[in-house]
């Protein structure tokens, strides 16, 4: 499964190239080094990366719709909250409050193209307070609203 940074990139070169004409060159050759290399970094972690990481992670996205309870998370996986924290951060190049937000845009963009679903009922659904916490999110991660980005994405 693609991590968020990978899918932050990718979105971010996507934008470049929807926009056509306006797309600098020079500013998607650039994303796809940094998308490159990122991907290489984080593969070359992960055989370091502790095995109860992999599960700490399957946790958070399994629970990444309800409140994700660091604490509880941490005693699954037998580590101090602190502990998770910080390997979670140096081995994955994120905070967990980051994942957590990439798996819900993620679910986001999904449900976007999929269904019709009201923006209100979908951000109350994938975790956040209300319809502007989501397009505020949103946008901060992918550079359009999520009607916009709806749209873009109909045939």
């Amino acid at each position: 499964m693609l991590e968020f940074g990978a899918v932050w990139l990718a979105l971010r070169i996507h934008r470049e190239l929807v926009a056509g004409a306006a797309a600098s060159a020079l500013t998607v050759e650039s994303l796809i080094y940094d998308l490159c290399t990122h991907l290489e970094t984080t593969s070359a972690d992960t055989p370091n990366a502790p095995a109860w990481l992999e599960r700490a992670e399957e946790l958070i996205r399994d629970r990444a719709l309800d409140h994700v309870d660091l604490r509880e998370v941490a005693t699954d996986v037998s580590v101090d909250p602190a502990h998770l924290c910080r390997t979670f951060r140096r081995l994955r190049h994120r905070t967990i409050g980051d994942c957590v937000l990439g798996l819900r845009i993620q679910l986001a963009c999904r449900a976007l193209v999929s269904t019709t679903e009201p923006l209100s009922e979908l951000a109350l659904r994938l975790g956040f307070t209300d319809q502007s916490h989501l397009t505020r999110m949103f946008k901060r991660m992918t550079g359009v609203t999520p009607e916009t980005y709806r749209r873009r994405q109909k045939p």
